[in-house]
């Protein structure tokens, strides 16, 4: 029990400082920007209408989404609630680290057995600096809940698996409690998946070592049904049809090969990062890496690491189990969102439990030489000033975090060449000139940031759009090499189309909104420009044809040719969000009739659904409203 507390009040103590910072990038689109989880009320309707609401994920995550209606309707638009149940969630998944390395630990010889090691290793990581991102990003909560179903799905498994019993019940049960988290964790993040291969990592570990007097029969048999033979089938599906992963690339900048290249020289920095943590190279934004697009002796030795651990880890098995087990631990977590799968290339975030696997080599090393050594007195400070050593710069970094403002100009500093980090700076320094006015100073800065984010990428809009956007607002003129570049990038960009799309909803929002006050030949030629790029596809401009009805109805209140522009969309692409707009039109009119058409024919595609029950919805106010 003291060490559980001592866990939890140094939490309190390093990291506490981080709560207070802003929301930030994606927790816009999930919270701030999403309706669905801004509850007045609990209610059935707002829970079923949140589950599916999340653009993230493949079943959209319904059950953090559902926890971030919960905290809004309890703390309204709060950074600090949000941030502080994240950080309450990772106490707990602390405290299950801590539960779970003291069942790992009886893999080690009976001297280190002694010394409380799992309080140590527990303490380090999650005071760990890498640990930063994945609690203080509020969306992240996603990957807080994930990983505390999974620390619960390896706590219950080695407590089933080392427990003794006869007629093996308990271990039965032991299994159907992994499948329910399993489940429970699935509705939070699609990692789950790997709490199967990382228990069978951890059955094979302690059966080496004789401490287990369960069935091996039946954990055989629940292997080959939850892994094995999902393996073998994953495995030959994607050599039959590699589509499924493959198409997702046409919307990146790297390829399979370059993506696997690179994540060779990034999960090597995960592993420095774990054990060397420098924050000036740790961020939010890595998106300054170079992608290795070909080999080099570099990438060859960084591969004769990997390669090497791995064997070190499989010599070591029967000799030294938990170095072996913490190696295994740590690339296992890295399976799924490390390799094949077209993601982003680095996140931090990734590290959350893998980072387990690094701490537990680092704590027991040292712990081993202290023991060689034969000096009692001095293990406890040695341990004591080794936590120091990762405390102190996540505390430094919690702060950063926590201090509005801050945190983005040390992603500046520590990555001059992100665009990301940049363009976060600009969103700071667009909000401080809409409350505060513009000075000269501020322009110079803006003009200097802006124009690097541009030199830096060729496709780049967000940050362009945003200060054409100042610009509007606060009356000033624009920019003529800015309207030039916005043209001229929207007609020729071939990367990041669906973010063009949204830029441009975003300028004819703000114009209907009247905090800006573009001329007319500013949102004709960027609409005139779009459609001139040949690289969208018919969806695309379908939607954007959409969206420029609606714009035109709502601005101009030309309602003659909204039915005219939604059903020139409706032919070039039957997409959700034409027919959404089309059938608001007629409720609007009052054409029930074809809004009743329009509900028959709904196209099948994913998140069609939710449209088309946005739309009944609609149906069945208006009726009663009639009424």
């Amino acid at each position: 029990m003291t060490s559980r507390l001592v866990i939890v009040a140094a939490i309190f103590l390093f990291l506490i400082s981080g709560v207070t910072g802003p929301f930030m990038l994606d927790d816009f689109p999930n919270i701030l920007h999403n309706p669905a989880v801004l509850w007045g009320e609990f209610s059935f309707a707002n829970v079923v209408n949140a589950i599916a609401s999340s653009p993230s994920g493949i079943i959209n995550r319904p059950l953090p989404v559902l926890s971030f209606g919960i905290t809004y309707w309890l703390f309204g638009i709060d950074a600090t609630a949000f941030k502080l149940i994240n950080f309450v969630i990772h106490i707990a998944n602390a405290l299950l680290v801590y539960s779970l390395v003291k069942h790992l630990c009886r893999l080690l010889p009976e001297k280190l057995r002694q010394q409380n090691l799992a309080f140590w290793i527990a303490l380090i990581w999650a005071l760990h600096p890498l640990q930063i991102s994945s609690v203080f990003y509020v969306v992240q909560r996603m990957t807080l809940m994930s990983s505390f179903f999974m620390l619960l799905i390896m706590n219950v498994y080695l407590l089933a698996l080392l427990k003794p019993d006869a007629n093996h019940k308990k271990y039965l049960q032991g299994l159907g409690w992994v499948l329910v988290l399993l489940v429970l964790g699935f509705l939070c993040k699609e990692n789950i998946v790997l709490a199967i291969p990382l228990i069978w990592l951890l059955d094979r570990a302690f059966r080496t070592g004789g401490q287990v007097r369960q069935s091996n029969l039946i954990g055989h048999v629940f292997f080959s049904v939850f892994l094995y033979l999902p393996a073998c089938l994953i495995v030959i599906y994607s050599f039959v049809s590699p589509e499924w992963f493959l198409v997702d690339y046409s919307k990146r900048d790297f390829d399979l090969v370059e993506r696997l290249f690179s994540q060779v020289i990034i999960v090597k920095n995960y592993w420095v990062w774990s054990i060397w943590p420098d924050i000036s190279q740790l961020g939010l934004f890595h998106d300054d890496f170079v992608i290795v697009r070909s080999m080099s002796w570099a990438l060859w030795l960084t591969l004769f690491f990997h390669v090497a651990l791995l064997i070190v880890s499989l010599v070591l098995w029967k000799r030294s189990v938990f170095f072996s087990v913490s190696i295994l631990f740590f690339y296992t977590n890295h399976l799924l969102e490390s390799t094949l799968i077209p993601l982003e290339l680095i996140f931090e975030h990734r590290n959350y439990l893998a980072l387990l696997g690094p701490v537990s080599i680092v704590v027991v090393a040292v712990s081993s030489l202290l023991t060689k050594m034969q000096n009692i007195r001095l293990r406890p400070i040695v341990m004591f000033v080794l936590v120091l050593c990762f405390a102190l710069p996540a505390s430094l970094r919690a702060y950063q975090w926590g201090t509005p403002g801050l945190w983005v100009q040390m992603e500046v500093e520590n990555h001059p060449k992100s665009v990301r980090a940049r363009h976060a700076f600009l969103v700071q320094l667009f909000h401080n000139s809409v409350e505060n006015g513009i000075s000269l100073k501020t322009e110079q800065l803006i003009n200097v940031h802006l124009n690097k984010v541009l030199q830096l990428d060729q496709n780049h809009l967000a940050s362009l759009v945003m200060i054409i956007k100042l610009r509007s607002v606060l009356e000033k003129e624009q920019r003529d090499q800015d309207l030039q570049l916005l043209y001229g990038r929207l007609s020729k960009a071939n990367a990041n189309l669906e973010l063009h799309k949204s830029h441009f909803q975003d300028l004819l929002q703000c114009q209907l909104d009247g905090y800006c006050k573009f001329k007319p030949q500013v949102l004709e030629k960027s609409y005139a420009a779009i459609g001139s790029n040949p690289n969208y596809s018919d969806e695309f401009r379908a939607d954007l044809m959409a969206t420029w009805a609606v714009y035109v109805g709502q601005a101009y209140k030309f309602d003659s040719q909204i039915e005219a522009l939604l059903l020139q969309a409706n032919a070039v692409a039957k997409t959700p969000y034409v027919y959404e707009s089309l059938a608001q039109y007629y409720l609007l009119s009052g054409s029930l009739g074809k809004v009743n058409q329009l509900l028959s024919e709904w196209p099948q595609s994913r998140g069609s659904w939710i449209a088309r029950r946005r739309v009944k919805g609609w149906l069945k106010n208006y009726s009663e409203n009639k009424k």
